[in-house]
């Protein structure tokens, strides 16, 4: 699924309950940019604290509240605000509040950053994650090494990590793990823009693409 052009498609995490539109596929600017509209519950929010190592992530919020860590700072963007991540900060999120957060998101260069994130959704609508989203340690073994260069855990440290691949990995593989699972892609996908989803709560693209 590498080469998948997902402009138009719309994901859901069932764990997380956050729902995806896809408005600019990675495949549709050679890699260099994906933008996506991010609908996120009350009280929803990112898996886990993460880093992008060598990308940069911007969210524009459209609607509701969304909490941003970045590195120690922890504030609150509302409709209008944007806030760009830079490569290799920590950083977390979620909806603050009572009401639903709807964020346009930006990621530059695209790299495989929408693989990763298929792997990860996927994983949680295969039961393959705990009830906030996250893998098991075995697995994570594997997904460190397989997204190093575009989604890492900000816990536990790197190095710590490193070493978890190189002890627990052939055992995660022996137990038939991966690092990727471009099957799951399909549990994930509910629809596309413009027709009925098989959810409702998201409003995907309803003012046209942005920026």
């Amino acid at each position: 699924m590498t080469n998948a052009n997902r402009t138009g498609n719309v994901y859901i995490n069932p764990v997380t309950r956050e729902r995806a539109a896809v408005l600019i596929s990675a495949v549709d600017s050679h890699r260099e940019l994906m933008r996506a509209e991010m609908w996120t519950p009350p009280g929803g929010r990112v898996a886990f604290p993460h880093t992008h190592p060598e990308q940069s992530e911007r969210f524009e919020v459209l609607e509701g509240r969304l909490g941003v860590r970045q590195g120690d700072d922890v504030g609150t963007a509302v409709a209008g605000d944007s806030i760009t991540i830079p490569p290799g900060t920590v950083h977390d999120w979620w909806a603050e509040g009572q009401e639903p957060a709807r964020v346009l998101i930006e990621v530059r260069p695209a790299g495989r950053f929408e693989e990763a994130i298929m792997t990860s959704w996927g994983l949680a609508a295969a039961g393959h994650t705990d009830p906030r989203g996250r893998p098991s340690l075995l697995q994570l073994a594997l997904l460190g090494v397989e997204w190093a260069d575009t989604l890492r855990p900000a816990s536990p440290p790197a190095a710590v990590q490193r070493l978890m691949a190189r002890a627990l990995g052939p055992l995660a593989r022996r137990r038939g793990l991966r690092g990727a699972y471009p099957e799951f892609e399909e549990r994930i996908l509910i629809g596309r823009l413009g027709e009925p989803l098989t959810v409702e709560g998201l409003q995907p693209a309803l003012d046209g693409p942005h920026g």
